[in-house]
């Protein structure tokens, strides 16, 4: 007599799972079989954070010359003025905030280069 199929159950587990040869982020949705489940979540515990998905966004490309210019330039408008986190005692603009901002690094050189055109008026650069 065959055995039946056993009912997959959706469950989202603490840990990185590898599932048919494949990494599923902690709490991301994976449909195990019911007792491979139970014996996962008796194991590991359910995840409890916030919901994960399974196709993450790609990292932002970052521009180059005048459309990383303007792109700094345009953070840097973003940031607050009376925050002494966002400036650096000097008055420059303060890296992390900026890279935070754009979701790529941003050199020193290249944050001095948008600070003096943003200073001397030169924002429309696109």
């Amino acid at each position: 007599m065959a055995r039946e199929k056993e009912k997959a159950v959706p469950v989202r587990l603490p840990v990185t799972a590898v599932i048919d040869g494949k990494d599923r982020k902690p709490g991301e949705v994976i449909d195990l079989p019911e007792s491979e489940a139970k014996a996962m979540l008796a194991r590991y515990g359910e995840y409890k954070g916030p919901p994960v998905s399974a196709a993450e966004k790609p990292a932002p490309v970052k521009p180059k010359g005048e459309k990383l210019t303007a792109a700094i330039v345009a953070a840097v408008k973003d940031l607050d003025d009376e925050n002494d986190d966002h400036f650096t005692r000097s008055g420059l603009p303060v890296l992390a905030e900026l890279e935070k901002r754009l979701g790529y690094d941003v050199t020193a050189e290249e944050r001095d280069i948008a600070w003096a055109s943003l200073q001397a008026g030169q924002t429309n650069m696109i």
